[in-house]
């Protein structure tokens, strides 16, 4: 049986419902099993966080982005200044760092290649 719940309301309702339908014991091991999946790590995950811990450092990220963004177009003179030193390091890695930087990306295409 595929079901689809498309829109938010009916999400809504049907946890609504299910809560309904069940009793407290059952309710509150269901909501302690919730809460349990939000903390427990993901063993299968690359980066072994729990959802939790996801949405936190996704959050601090969209701030530190949003506050970044802001701080460029608010002061000309620090965009300037970074703008530079974005330009002299990426003019090091095509002059000076040039062949440093092709065999790492030479090395890293070999590895992604091999079978694991």
């Amino acid at each position: 049986m595929d079901l689809k719940v498309d829109t938010h309301e009916m999400r809504e309702l049907i946890g609504e419902a299910l809560l309904r339908a069940i009793d407290e014991k059952s309710r509150e091991a269901l909501i302690q099993a919730a809460i349990r999946s939000l903390l427990e790590r993901d063993g299968n995950s690359y980066d072994r966080k729990s959802p939790i811990e996801r949405a936190f450092a996704f959050a601090a990220q969209s701030i530190a982005q949003k506050t970044a963004e802001q701080m460029l177009a608010d002061n000309a003179e620090f965009k300037a200044a970074l703008e530079g030193m974005v330009a002299e390091a990426a003019s090091k890695v095509i002059g000076e760092g040039r062949a440093q930087m092709v065999e790492n990306i030479a090395r890293a295409i070999s590895q992604g290649l091999q079978p694991r």
